[in-house]
């Protein structure tokens, strides 16, 4: 399991206290301004990931930041916050 695997699947949301707000950023790698490609992000864009994670409304969540990547999870989809 990929450390962002661990990270998506050691909390579940429905066992977060309901006053708890918990979400969680899967940032790609990231290069510098100009050397962003499909896979690649740069710092600004991660930041604003994790602004959104923190700023945000929801919870339970995995905000994916990965430069374009398209995404494949088993995670529960049955609950509210997926």
């Amino acid at each position: 399991m990929s450390l962002n695997g661990a990270a998506e699947s050691a909390i579940p949301a429905p066992l977060v206290p309901r006053n708890l707000r918990l979400n969680i950023v899967s940032p790609a790698p990231v290069v510098e301004p100009g050397q962003e490609r499909r896979g690649l992000i740069t710092a600004d864009q991660a930041a604003e990931a994790y602004v959104n994670a923190v700023e945000g409304d929801f919870t339970g969540r995995v905000l994916r930041a990965w430069g374009g990547l398209p995404f494949f999870t088993t995670a529960r989809t049955d609950h509210p916050g997926c």
